[in-house]
């Protein structure tokens, strides 16, 4: 298996641990006990090495114990949805994954959710976040973030599509598509939802607000590709964007590795950069000054989750833990929670 020398990562922004974060953590196993997300031994113990909620409760430092909670589950609920296309054959299987995938998208739409009756604990979860976590928005954020919830789950397709066929497409189009299968533009409302607190128009539509966003997505999903590679090849999965620019541009893996840590690099330098032009922005438009520590917040709060998203990298066993599996036999920690054949559910 080839393997590369990680940089000494570096990240200029801080955060801290959710004070809540323990009583979450109980509130959050409780309900996924409750939603059958979690069953057996071997999968709860793999959840409390995961580190999920403390990943959380460092994305989200200043939320209260209740917002906390909701973020935990909603983590936890796309960490172990991922696990459940990425880790076995399912994530393979373009028709059995189309299933899954096209009744969770049915979830988001009102007119279609009402006459649709859960049936997989992965769907009983959903639609309790989904009820639970927008009941609070308005009607703005509502939209935008299921039309996020919809293009992850359009990303998830179309990542099942390119594995199945064993293709790898151009690394331009690879980057836009990895920003919808991080999931990370879903977290980034979770922020706005932590805040309690809707960020106006001509901010949220800035073009400032969109780099900030989009190198917060970057240098995530870009790191964590640098810390599943072992991972990812060891399954055949060639869904990463090391593997992708070593394809396009014929290089070397550890100047590929290099070069998407320079990527990483780049754009956190953007993203500060940026913040002064929304500075600039925030002065023209001449918005109050509630509105203005709500929106610095917000930012503030993207520098958050990249800061703790590579402290969980670090620390988690998640990107480290290679179980080794013949092809076709089943994942002793990998449950059935979607309802689906067991056979899916083996070593790909």
């Amino acid at each position: 298996m080839s393997s590369f020398s990680k940089p000494d990562f570096y990240c200029p922004f801080t955060t801290w641990m959710n004070p809540h974060h323990d009583q979450s953590w109980d509130l959050s196993r409780q309900w996924l006990k409750q939603t059958g997300l979690i069953k057996g031994r071997q999968a709860t113990e793999r959840l409390d090495r995961s580190g999920f909620s403390q990943l959380t409760a460092q994305a989200y430092p200043n939320a209260t114990q209740q917002q906390l909670t909701i973020a935990i589950n909603w983590l936890i609920w796309l960490f172990l949805f991922d696990d459940q296309l990425d880790e076995c054959y399912l994530g393979h299987d373009k028709q059995q994954a189309a299933v899954i995938i096209d009744r969770l998208y049915q979830f988001t739409h009102i007119d279609t959710c009402q006459s649709l009756e859960p049936s997989s604990p992965i769907e009983v979860a959903f639609v309790d976040l989904c009820q639970e976590y927008t009941r609070t928005l308005n009607v703005q954020q509502h939209q935008s973030f299921m039309q996020n919830i919809r293009n992850y789950l359009a990303s998830m397709r179309w990542e099942v599509s390119t594995r199945a066929d064993g293709t790898l497409p151009h690394f331009i189009n690879f980057i836009e598509l990895r920003r919808d299968t991080g999931a990370v533009r879903m977290v980034l409302d979770l922020i706005e939802y932590c805040l309690g607190s809707p960020i106006p128009n001509e901010i949220a539509n800035s073009l400032e607000m969109q780099v900030l966003k989009d190198c917060t997505i970057d240098v995530i999903c870009m790191s964590n590709d640098l810390f599943s590679f072992e991972k990812e090849q060891a399954r055949g999965d060639t869904n990463n964007l090391v593997t992708v620019w070593q394809h396009c541009t014929h290089s070397d893996l550890q100047e590929a590795a290099d070069t998407i840590y320079r990527f990483v690099l780049n754009r956190q330098q953007l993203f500060i950069d940026t913040q002064s032009r929304l500075e600039s922005l925030l002065h023209t438009l001449k918005l109050d000054e509630q509105t203005c520590t709500s929106i610095r917040d917000y930012v503030q709060g993207m520098g958050h989750w990249m800061r703790a998203n590579l402290e969980f990298s670090l620390r988690t066993p998640r990107y480290f833990d290679i179980e080794e599996s013949q092809k076709g036999k089943p994942l002793s920690w990998l449950e059935n929670i979607s309802s689906m054949q067991s056979e899916v559910f083996t070593a790909p």
